[in-house]
């Protein structure tokens, strides 16, 4: 049996990241970046056969770069960094720096200038009014100048605020606006890590669903239709066939800890994965049974337990293209499980949830927090990135939201 594997495969494993070669165990290049050509990828591949090290940085040109192992058939992957992002980074800092710096000096500059012309007026003042006072023998001399001394700012005071202008103030606004763009700087890093961990965890869960998916899709073109159909025309009750047989041609796919249930046109229950299963009273089936003419659909439960969960939902139709209905395929998705595609998230100290069309939480690892609704429209969207970045209005964090293909 043969699988392939096209490009779009792996552009989703690598988060549609730059600079990415995956290597065969010979260091034969399997895949690599459309902007790379085979012979530059069979170089890299060269280069790090020869120094077959985990995590070691090499140089290469214009490049750094680092491999690792991955668990398949000791195959490889390289990431390359080229060094001119990171030098074109330090020039723009340090071309800011100058900046500031020029702007600074030229503030320093007028401030001093200006203090230094008042305060030389002052000090000439003094000396002309000592001159006078010694060549002069009038009484209100003293008393002159202990009135102009009260009038105006002392040499003591000037001093100060020279010091303060000359010095402290160009200092405290070059900080001040080195603070302001390092901030923007490392945002805008933090932005971009958190985003690739959001697209890992998007691209985990639409994968999850796809095989979900799959499983259903694979029985309704199975065993069960033909059962269905034998069904149908015998006016049976009942199918010969267990879920275990089901399950077994499917498991492959992704059947894991779902529960599966099996339907006649009429909604009455044939088969079950778990027989001690209960469904919840207030469960929706028979409200999309009649609605579900083609495809899959999709709505939130709760189990009698205050068990949260994702239904999926799938009519069986004839293979010979009637349109006549032989059933239903019915698998629910624990929440657990679900959460667990972006538990990523979780860990790096955010918050990680699924919300229907109408910004309602259907998943999320704190059960407490579904059926809740988010006001979407308090946020600020940044187009200009993949996806969605919402910032709430106070700016005290950020969002991050993307359609899921299999939640439309």
């Amino acid at each position: 049996m043969f699988i392939v594997l096209d490009d779009m495969y792996f552009n989703k494993r690598t988060d549609g990241r730059n600079g990415i070669i995956i290597f065969n165990h010979n260091w034969d290049p399997v895949w690599y970046d459309p902007s790379y050509t085979k012979t530059y990828a069979s170089s890299v591949g060269n280069l790090l056969c020869s120094n077959d090290e985990n995590g070691i940085i090499f140089e290469m040109g214009s490049s750094k770069i680092v491999s690792t192992e991955i668990e398949f058939m000791e195959w490889k992957v390289a990431g390359l960094t080229k060094n001119n992002e990171s030098l074109t980074k330090q020039k723009t800092l340090l071309l800011l720096i100058l900046l500031i710096f020029m702007l600074n000096f030229l503030v320093a500059f007028i401030f001093v200038r200006f203090a230094a012309s008042r305060l030389s007026d002052r000090i000439l003042s003094l000396t002309s009014l000592m001159e006078k006072y010694k060549s002069s023998n009038e009484k209100n001399m003293p008393l002159y100048m202990e009135e102009h001394r009260k009038r105006d700012i002392t040499i003591r005071e000037r001093l100060f605020y020279y010091l303060v202008i000359s010095t402290l103030v160009p200092v405290s606004i070059f900080g001040m606006l080195i603070f302001i763009q390092s901030k923007k700087f490392i945002e805008d890093e933090m932005i971009k890590e958190n985003l690739a961990i959001f697209e890992k965890s998007y691209n985990k869960i639409n994968e999850y669903m796809y095989r979900k998916h799959m499983v259903l899709q694979k029985f309704s073109f199975g065993e069960l239709e033909k059962e269905l159909k034998r069904r149908y025309k015998e006016g049976s009750s009942s199918l010969n066939i267990t879920i275990n047989d089901l399950a077994n041609e499917s498991i492959y796919l992704g059947l894991q800890s779902e529960i599966i249930l099996i339907y006649d046109a009429s909604g009455n229950l044939l088969l079950s994965s778990a027989p001690a299963y209960q469904i919840s009273q207030k469960d929706d089936l028979h409200k999309y049974l009649g609605a579900n003419k083609t495809g899959i659909i999709w709505y939130p439960g709760k189990s009698e337990t205050n068990r949260y969960y994702i239904t999926l939902l799938m009519p069986v139709f004839p293979l010979d293209g009637s349109l006549q209905v032989l059933g239903h395929i019915r698998m629910d998705i624990d929440n657990s499980a679900l959460a667990e595609q972006y538990s990523d998230l979780r860990s790096y100290n955010t918050e990680a949830f699924i919300v229907d069309e109408k910004a309602k939480i259907i998943s999320h690892y704190n059960t407490d927090m579904i059926n809740k609704s988010i006001d979407i429209k308090t946020y600020d969207s940044d187009k200009d990135q993949p996806g969605k970045i919402l910032k709430n209005s106070e700016g005290t964090f950020i969002a991050f939201m993307k359609k899921l293909d299999f939640f439309s």
